[in-house]
């Protein structure tokens, strides 16, 4: 399975294809409001960054309709603002390759925001929750 460096091109469309296969597997009940997620990661690199020197993505979620686009939304649901550098470990870690993966990636997080390298405020619906394993299999730090 091909791996796709955080924030590239391919990366956005496995990214897409991944929150589009968790809205087809959610309860119908779970996807009757509007969700938009909104990531800004700073000092991205050159090739990725998308806004000055940051990237950003907007992920929207309406009538089952998955829509993922550049840039940020300060209007979003659940917004996540990150050092690129500092969040590629979390992006990359594959919660169902450890024992204690749950554990160890909430404890990556909890340093991330201590360090101030993390901001998240709102939170992502429950069917959403396989997004994070699913999409860091198919990442992978710089090249």
């Amino acid at each position: 399975m091909a791996r796709f460096q955080v924030g590239s091109v391919g990366w956005l469309e496995r990214l897409h294809e991944v929150v589009g296969d968790c809205v087809r597997e959610a309860p119908k009940e779970q996807l009757l409001e509007t969700f938009v997620l909104s990531e800004l990661y700073t000092d991205a690199p050159t090739g990725i960054a998308n806004q000055g020197d940051d990237f950003g993505l907007t992920i929207r979620i309406a009538d089952g309709v998955v829509n993922v686009t550049a840039g940020s939304d300060s209007r979003a649901d659940l917004t996540v603002v990150a050092d690129y550098q500092a969040f590629l470990a979390i992006a990359c870690y594959v919660v169902a390759d450890h024992d204690d993966g749950a554990i160890e990636l909430e404890h990556m997080v909890e340093a991330a925001v201590a360090d101030k390298k993390l901001m998240m405020v709102g939170e992502a619906p429950a069917y959403l929750a396989p997004v994070h394993d699913r999409i860091a299999s198919r990442s992978r730090p710089i090249a």
